[in-house]
This record gives C-alpha cells, sequence and structure tokens, in this order.
C-alpha cells in the first residue's frame, strides 16, 4: 500500500498543465522545539510529514523520538504517544561540509534531512524527540490548474475524504450475533459503514465529474484557439489577394490612358500639321512606353510581393 501512495504522489506530482502543476495536495506537518530537544550536533536540519501520514502515525502535540543505530546505519522514528514506528533505510554517508541530504521513511511520509554535522559513527539516543505542530485530516485537497494563470480563476479544487478499513470497522470490532439486541447493533453498525462508503463514493464520482468537465473545457478551448488561427489565415488570404486585384486594376488602367493618348497623335497626324502630329506622336509613344514600362514593372513587383 505504501509502495502505491508512493507512485500515486510521484504521478500526481509530475502532471502539469502550460509548466502549471495540474494536481498539488497538501497535508504537511512541521516539527516543533527541535533546538530544545534534537541537538544541533545530531546534524538534523529538519523533519516534515508529507501528505501520506494523516492522521495514521503523528497529529498534532504528538511527541516523537528520533533513534539513529551507527551499527546498522538506520534511523528508527516512533511516536511516543501511540508506540508506532517505522525504519528506515540504511544511510549511506553524511552529507559534506555546506550540503544536506534527505532521508525518507515511506511508510509514514517522514522525511529527515541532515546536514554535515551529522555523524554516520555517532548513535543518536538522547535529546532525540520533537513535538509535531500543525494537524491531520482525513481529508485529500486536489486542486486542478485548467489554464496557464496562477490565479484561482483558472482553478477548481475537488475535495476527498479518506476513507479506510480501520475507521470503517471500529464499531464492529466488538459487535457479534450472539442475541437479539447485539445482531440489532451489528446491523446497525453495518448500515453505517455502507452509508459512509455509499458517501464516499458519491463524492469521488462528483469530484471526477468536475474535473472531467475541466478537461473538457480546455480541449474546447484549444479547439477555438486552433479555429481562430484558421480563420485570421483566410482573411489574410483574402485581404492579400484583394490588394493585388486591385494594383494590377490600377496598372492596366494606367497604361490603357497611355495607348488613348497615342491614338489622339495618330489622328492628329492623319487630319494635317505633319510636323506637330510628329512631336506629339513621339511624346505620346514616349510617354506610353514609360507608361508601359513603369506599369510592367508595378505588375511584377506586386506579383512577387504577392508570392512571398
Amino acid at each position: 500500500f505504501a509502495e502505491l501512495r508512493a507512485e500515486i504522489d510521484e504521478y500526481a506530482g509530475a502532471a502539469k498543465f502550460a509548466n502549471s502543476p495540474i494536481l498539488d495536495g497538501a497535508n504537511s506537518f512541521s516539527a516543533t522545539s527541535i533546538g530544545s530537544n534534537i541537538q544541533s550536533g545530531d546534524g538534523i536540519n529538519s523533519l516534515t510529514f508529507d501528505s501520506r501520514a494523516g492522521d495514521e502515525f503523528a497529529a498534532s502535540g504528538d511527541s516523537i523520538a528520533v533513534v539513529y543505530n551507527s551499527t546498522s546505519d538506520i534511523f528508527t522514528v516512533t511516536n511516543l504517544s501511540t508506540g508506532r514506528s517505522a525504519d528506515s533505510n540504511a544511510v549511506a554517508s553524511a552529507p559534506g561540509a555546506g550540503e544536506t541530504s534527505d532521508v525518507v521513511i515511506e511508510e509514514f511520509g517522514l522525511t529527515l534531512q541532515l546536514n554535515s554535522s551529522f555523524s554516520t559513527s555517532t548513535d543518536i539516543t538522547a535529546n532525540n524527540t520533537f513535538q509535531v505542530s500543525g494537524s491531520a485530516s482525513n481529508q485529500v485537497d486536489l486542486a486542478l490548474r485548467i489554464g496557464t494563470s496562477t490565479g484561482a480563476v483558472d482553478e477548481i479544487s475537488v475535495d476527498l475524504q479518506r476513507i479506510r478499513v480501520a475507521t470503517l470497522a471500529a464499531n464492529l470490532q466488538h459487535d457479534d450475533l450472539l442475541t437479539s439486541a447485539t445482531a440489532v447493533n451489528t446491523a446497525d453498525s453495518i448500515e453505517t459503514a455502507q452509508e459512509t462508503i455509499a458517501s464516499f463514493q458519491n463524492a469521488t464520482r462528483a469530484g471526477l465529474n468536475r474535473i472531467s468537465r475541466a478537461l473538457d473545457g480546455i480541449e474546447n478551448t484549444v479547439s477555438n484557439y486552433e479555429a481562430a488561427k484558421a480563420d485570421l489565415i483566410d482573411i489574410a488570404d483574402g485581404t492579400a489577394q484583394q490588394l493585388l486585384h486591385q494594383l494590377i486594376a490600377e496598372n492596366v488602367n494606367s497604361v490603357l490612358n497611355s495607348t488613348d493618348n497615342v491614338s489622339d497623335a495618330l489622328s492628329q497626324f492623319s487630319t494635317g500639321g505633319a510636323s506637330a502630329a510628329l512631336a506629339s506622336s513621339s511624346a505620346a509613344f514616349t510617354g506610353g512606353a514609360a507608361a508601359l514600362t513603369g506599369g510592367t514593372s508595378s505588375l511584377l513587383s506586386t506579383i512577387q510581393t504577392s508570392e512571398k
């Protein structure tokens, strides 16, 4: 079970959208009175329970003892209020000067941060207690990020109550069916447990529906962005084509006007005034040629720009 919880925590921590955490559950504890009990020379920098601990191992006000065995290189952590304890894996080495290292006790989600004052050759058996501050909770809070900002408007929360066999069976452990009275009590306890499970299932189903709707909203937003992008591309392409056609029409009109001037000069030549007509024709032809050259250059420039 502890390995499954750790795997779920790992997946939840890796889940991100737009580089923002999607699932960000928290149920943490801190240690107080470290300075007066756990000695600074022991090299224990800090102790933290994460969401895997809950009230299964520690509650606010509990006293915790930390023991280190230099022979086995193992830390043993004991809740002096409940008697429950857990061991760490063997510590390979002490941190170097100015460095820290973490010792994680997976079963209870406890992390011991060691500093360079810690020594693997020295036992920790005295002045080794601390008191827990904060409180445990039977509730798991999930924060789902549905936008790119860090504000509350881009986040939805799903709160799930934790349900455990130990809790459900608390009223059943002393029940029996030996008499009609105890049988009735047992039936009531079973019915209460069933109602608790049903309530948890409904809350879980509602939370999943909220997450599903949020994911659908994200998919719709992405689809809308893609559709808007395609529309903008179409508008830009249509505008460019319209501008190209307008420029071509203006250049064609300019060429036609120059051609009309040439026709007028030829008509004047045919009716008399040869010298003046020739001069006018020459000017008209020159102007027409210039107009044609300019129109051709403008058209080429326009077409090249359009192709780019």
